[in-house]
């Protein structure tokens, strides 16, 4: 099976509300995706990329691809 690799930015953060934490990819509007644990979030948003690349395949849809230059960093701040 010849398979194709891509790399997509995802930012993680936390859920405050269930304790958990949610995840979602950038370049792919509405591809998004939750969990208990970090990990676990890891895993699930690999499967919605899966499925998202997978329905847009089959519809035909162009989908958006990362950008080499963009890095996410988090930044302390004082006010």
């Amino acid at each position: 099976m010849n398979e194709n690799i891509y790399h997509y930015r995802v930012v993680f953060e936390p859920a405050p509300d269930t304790g958990g934490f949610w995840a979602f990819v950038p370049e792919l509007p509405g591809c998004f995706t939750c969990g208990a644990t970090l990990e676990e979030t890891e895993v699930n948003v690999r499967d919605a990329i899966r499925g998202y690349l997978r329905v847009a395949a089959e519809e035909g849809i162009l989908v958006g691809k990362a950008s080499e230059a963009a890095v996410i960093k988090e930044v302390e701040i004082g006010f």
